[in-house]
């Protein structure tokens, strides 16, 4: 019985030579398509905070990220991660897109400004 290793998916007998096998071998590239695989839905913030939207994705050749909405002059718009101070409003909603050369991706993610009330002695807001 012989040994065999794995290499993906195809199994390679552990006596062959390897220079011979490199050189005789087409070369097989993986591609996928941009995908998101993991943005939360809804992050929440008390005023005046700061929030990271973190957009996972995966994809070959390696995806391009753009948010939107997005000010240049506070955030990088161009990555994964996009960091957003929540201020006056009290819902705000980004886009994350991915994208590569064999498709596209995106989805939509909230914040919600946590908003503290004052309540009674009885526990009723005023």
């Amino acid at each position: 019985m012989q040994n065999f290793s794995q290499i993906g998916e195809v199994p390679w007998p552990r006596h062959f030579n390897i220079t011979r096998i490199l050189q005789s071998t087409t070369l097989i590239y993986l591609v996928d398509p941009a995908k998101i695989v993991n943005l939360k839905n809804e992050h929440e913030v008390a005023a005046q905070q700061s929030v990271s939207l973190d957009c996972q994705a995966e994809g070959n050749p390696v995806p391009t990220y753009t948010w939107t909405p997005c000010d240049p002059r506070q955030s990088v718009c161009q990555k994964s991660v996009l960091h957003f101070q929540a201020r006056d409003q009290s819902v705000y909603a980004f886009t994350c897109k991915v994208e590569n050369n064999l498709g596209s991706d995106k989805k939509n993610t909230f914040i919600c400004k946590l908003v503290k009330t004052k309540l009674l002695a009885n526990g009723f807001p005023f």
